[in-house]
Order: structure tokens, then C-alpha cells, then sequence
């Protein structure tokens, strides 16, 4: 998202990820890398499919919050019940947005990687 790269999921070892991250990292335009992957063995298929339904739960949630942020400036991803909120925002957009993330049933937690504006 404008230059910064999210990592997540599972990798075999730390040798996989660093090599991951150095990709990223080395790719044109890339000006941070979160490196969130996790050295492990893959989520099951039940793991998965209730991350993407906690991120429409929490996209769901945000287009009810019109007049906080526009939920067209925030992009949600969810990994192990973790959400992470990326996109250029104020800083009262980021919070309305993290809160509202937060409250949202089976978050485990909410990491903010937005860019703040003025």
C-alpha cells in the first residue's frame, strides 16, 4: 500500500523469511516492509476462512462508520485473528478505525501501519 509492503503467514524457517523479506525489501518503489510472518507450520483451512470473515466483519463495521473515515482509505487484512489496518488517514481517522477493529468480535489484536496526514 503506497510503497509499504505487509508480510504475513507461515514459513518453514528463518531462512525462508529472511529470504522473503530481502525480496520485498529489494523490490522497486518498496519504502518499508512489516515483517509479520510467523516461522511455523501453516494454518488449517477453519483458521483461514475465519480470518476472512473477521476482515468483512470489520469492513462491514467500518461502512457503518461513514462519518469518522471513509472506509474506502483503510485496507483491513486479518492473519491469526490479527488485524492489521494499512492506509493514508488523519490521526482521528486511525483511531476511530483501530477502535472500531478492536471492538469487533474474535479480534485477538489490531496493529495500525497507516501513514498520517497532516
Amino acid at each position: 500500500f503506497n510503497g509499504v509492503v505487509l508480510l504475513t503467514g507461515e514459513v518453514p524457517d528463518a531462512a525462508v523469511r529472511s529470504d522473503i523479506y530481502a525480496l520485498a525489501r529489494g523490490t522497486d518503489r518498496v519504502r518499508a516492509v512489516h515483517d509479520e510472518l510467523v516461522v511455523g507450520p501453516a494454518t488449517d483451512l477453519s483458521a483461514r476462512t475465519n480470518d476472512t470473515y473477521i476482515t468483512s466483519k470489520v469492513k462491514t463495521r467500518f461502512l457503518e462508520a461513514t462519518d469518522q473515515f471513509s472506509a474506502t482509505h483503510v485496507k483491513v487484512v486479518t492473519e491469526r485473528r490479527v488485524v492489521y489496518l494499512m492506509g493514508i488517514v488523519s490521526r482521528a481517522e486511525a483511531d476511530a478505525a483501530a477502535r472500531i477493529a478492536a471492538t469487533t468480535s474474535d479480534v485477538a489484536r489490531v496493529v495500525k501501519l497507516f501513514e498520517i496526514t497532516g
